[in-house]
C-alpha cells in the first residue's frame, strides 16, 4: 500500500511540476503575445505617422508641381513668343531681300523692253534672258506672297503638303520631302530651265500660227479676189456669146435680104454665100467650145486654190493671179470674134473677115 502511495505522491509532484511548467510557458506565450500585439500597435501607429505624412508631402509636391506647371507654361509662352518674333523677324528680312532681288531682275527686263521698242528685234539669248526673267519674277512673287502667309499666322498653298490617296504621288512627295537642300536646288534649276525652254517654243509655235494665219488670209483674199475675176469672166463671157448670136443673126437677116432682093441673080454666087455663112458657124461655134473649156480651165484653178487654203499650206499652186486672169482668157491660142464685112459687086456678094485683137 506504501508503495502505491508513493507512487501516487510521485505521479502526482510529477503532475504538478509539468503543470508548473506549462503555466511557465503559457505565461511566456502570453508575454510573447502581448509584447507582438504591442509591436503591432507600434507598427500601427508610425503607418499612420507615416501615412499622414506622406499625404501632406504628396500635397506639398503636388502644389509644387503645379506651380511649376504654371512656371513652365509662362516660360514656353514667352519663349515662343521670342521665338516667333525672331522668326517673323527673319522672314521680313528675307521678304526684303527677295524684294531687292526683284527689283534688280525688273531693272533688267526694263532695259530689254527698250532696247526691243528701239531695235524692234532682240537675239535668241536676250529674248531666252527674257523669259528667264519672266519666270524668276513670278517665282519670287510666289515666295513673298507665302512669307506673308506664315507672318499673318496662315500656311499657304505652297506649304500645303497634304495625302492625295494616290500612292505613287504619295511616294514622290516623300521622296522630294527626304531631299537634301542642295538636291532640291539642283532639281529646281533643272525643272526652271525645262520651264524655260518650253515656253520659249511656245514663242516659236505662236509666231508660225501667226505666220500662218497671215499666210490663210492672204490666200483667202487670193481666192475672193479669183472668184470675182471669174464671175466678171462669166458675165463677159455670156455677153461675147450674146453679142456673136446677134451678129450672126444680123448676117442671116443681112444675107436673106440679098437673096430676096436679087432673086435674079446667079446660083454661084448664092450657093458661095452659103458656104461661107456656113463656115461663119463652124468658127463661131469652135470660139464658143474655146471659150467654155477657157472657163472649165479657171473653174479648176479656182478649186485648186480652194483645196489649198482649206489644207493651210504653205505653198499656194494653181492660182491664177488677178491681175493676169483677163490676160490668160485673151491668151494667143484664143481666136476672137470675127468682124463681118458684106459688099455687092454687080450680081456677087463678097463677105469679108476682120479678126478683131
Amino acid at each position: 500500500m506504501e508503495e502505491d502511495r508513493l507512487k501516487w505522491i510521485q505521479e502526482e509532484e510529477e503532475r504538478i511540476v509539468n503543470m508548473r511548467e506549462s503555466s511557465k510557458r503559457f505565461q511566456e506565450l502570453q508575454l510573447q503575445q502581448q509584447s507582438m500585439l504591442e509591436k503591432r500597435e507600434t507598427f500601427l501607429k508610425e503607418k499612420l505617422a507615416l501615412e499622414k505624412q506622406k499625404s501632406k508631402s504628396m500635397h506639398k509636391v503636388s502644389a509644387r508641381i503645379l506651380h511649376l506647371d504654371d512656371v513652365m507654361k509662362e516660360k514656353s509662352t514667352h519663349l515662343e513668343k521670342t521665338a516667333n518674333q525672331d522668326e517673323k523677324e527673319a522672314l521680313r528680312l528675307e521678304i526684303q531681300n527677295l524684294r531687292r532681288t526683284r527689283d534688280c531682275l525688273t531693272s533688267q527686263r526694263y532695259k530689254l523692253d527698250e532696247k526691243y521698242q528701239k531695235e524692234k528685234t532682240l537675239t535668241s539669248a536676250e529674248e531666252r534672258k527674257l523669259l528667264e526673267l519672266d519666270e524668276a519674277l513670278e517665282a519670287i512673287d510666289a515666295a513673298i506672297e507665302y512669307k506673308n502667309e506664315l507672318i499673318c499666322g496662315r500656311e499657304g498653298k505652297l506649304g500645303c503638303v497634304k495625302k492625295t490617296g494616290d500612292e505613287e504621288e504619295d511616294l514622290l512627295m516623300a521622296r522630294l520631302m527626304s531631299l537634301s537642300p542642295v538636291e532640291t536646288r539642283t532639281l529646281l534649276y533643272k525643272y526652271f530651265q525645262r520651264v524655260i525652254d518650253l515656253r520659249e517654243g511656245g514663242r516659236k509655235m505662236e509666231v508660225q500660227i501667226a505666220e500662218l494665219d497671215s499666210q490663210t488670209e492672204a490666200q483667202s483674199w487670193k481666192i475672193h479676189a479669183l472668184s470675182n475675176a471669174l464671175q466678171q469672166a462669166h458675165v463677159e463671157i455670156d455677153q461675147r456669146i450674146v453679142l456673136m448670136q446677134k451678129e450672126h443673126q444680123e448676117r442671116v437677116h443681112l444675107l436673106l435680104r440679098h437673096f430676096a432682093e436679087e432673086s435674079s441673080g446667079g446660083s454661084g454666087a448664092d450657093s458661095s454665100a452659103v458656104w461661107d455663112l456656113k463656115n461663119q458657124l463652124i468658127k463661131s461655134k469652135r470660139e464658143n467650145k474655146h471659150l467654155k473649156k477657157r472657163m472649165l480651165e479657171i473653174e479648176s484653178a479656182l478649186q485648186l486654190t480652194n483645196a489649198a487654203y482649206e489644207g493651210r499650206s504653205l505653198h499656194f499652186e494653181g492660182a491664177v493671179p488677178q491681175h493676169n486672169l483677163m490676160k490668160r482668157l485673151q491668151a494667143p491660142g484664143t481666136v476672137s470674134a470675127p468682124t463681118t464685112k458684106v459688099t455687092r459687086q454687080r450680081n456677087k456678094l463678097i463677105i469679108q473677115q476682120q479678126k478683131t485683137k
